[in-house]
């Protein structure tokens, strides 16, 4: 995908999409979109939640 095709599924400017390719500043709110139009869920949780895919990691038997 191209810069102006994310651009514009995002709703923002091609000049964001630049600006988040080179670690430029970037708002929360415009980097989010970018997410979503990529396919992706931006969350954000407290550092010491257990996330569910780690779940097996607490509960495993010791061998």
């Amino acid at each position: 995908m191209n810069q102006q095709t994310l651009a514009d599924r995002a709703g923002v400017s091609r000049r964001t999409i630049t600006n988040a390719e080179t670690a430029q500043n970037v708002g929360l709110h415009e980097f989010c979109r970018m997410a979503n139009a990529l396919g992706y869920d931006l969350t954000l949780r407290p550092k010491d939640t257990v996330v569910y895919e780690d779940l097996d990691f607490f509960f495993r038997e010791e061998e």
